[in-house]
């Protein structure tokens, strides 16, 4: 019988985290899937025809505690599941405290139909996962220099406490390049309410950039 061997690789298992899940097949199958509650995973096929990964972020409301994936081997028209669990630690994100502009905090009710509309269609995009992969190596940072706020970090803005801060910023002077962090096409590139002139580009396999608060734009959805 064929053996498959699942495992992983992360900084931490925590919310708001990003794993390798990686597979390895006794014999050359055809395809590779996973579920989860999250979702489905998007194997791809790596060098050595056995092996196989996938990436999976774990969202910030993730719970604590057990976490089950269903990997599915498919050869010869016959499939086999195999299930692999994984255990979530939990994580404590600190605040950061800002005072912005009051109409970001609570827009005018002018405003209200085209953030609906921007939000139903960046989540229309980030939704599709397209099926091949397009980055090649590791993801590099858009700009030079550290990250100067982290992915999860709690949002007090303007003594009010708000959603977590879904992004990293990065400082740099206005009208710094700002570097596509790994290969892939652009599904997005226009002014939205809340990110200023942003940039989405598809990276394959349910990836994206979403890049922000831009000076300017110098792509066009369609440019790889």
């Amino acid at each position: 019988p064929r053996r498959i061997l699942v495992s992983h690789v992360a900084r931490a298992v925590q919310p708001g985290e990003v794993v390798l899940v990686r597979v390895t097949t006794s014999s050359p199958v055809e395809t590779v899937t996973g579920d989860l509650a999250l979702g489905p995973l998007h194997f791809y096929r790596m060098a050595d025809p056995l092996a196989w990964e996938a990436v999976m972020g774990l969202d910030l409301d993730t719970k604590a505690g057990p976490f089950r994936l269903t990997i599915r081997e498919v050869y010869g028209g016959t499939t086999a599941d195999v299930h692999y669990g994984l255990n979530v630690t939990p994580k404590r994100f600190p605040a950061r405290r800002i005072s912005v502009d009051e109409r970001f905090v609570n827009p005018p009710a002018s405003e209200l139909p085209r953030i609906e509309r921007e939000a139903k269609r960046t989540a229309a995009i980030l939704a599709i996962a397209s099926p091949t992969r397009l980055w090649d190596g590791p993801f590099l940072p858009p700009v030079p220099g550290p990250a100067t706020s982290s992915f999860g970090r709690i949002s007090i803005i303007n003594g009010l406490r708000r959603s977590p801060h879904t992004g990293t910023d990065f400082q740099a002077a206005v009208g710094t390049p700002v570097e596509a962090p790994n290969a892939g096409t652009v599904v997005l590139s226009e002014p939205l309410y809340y990110s200023g002139d942003t940039v989405i580009i598809d990276h394959g396999l349910g990836v994206f950039s979403f890049l922000a608060h831009l000076s300017r734009r110098d792509v066009a959805a369609g440019d790889h």
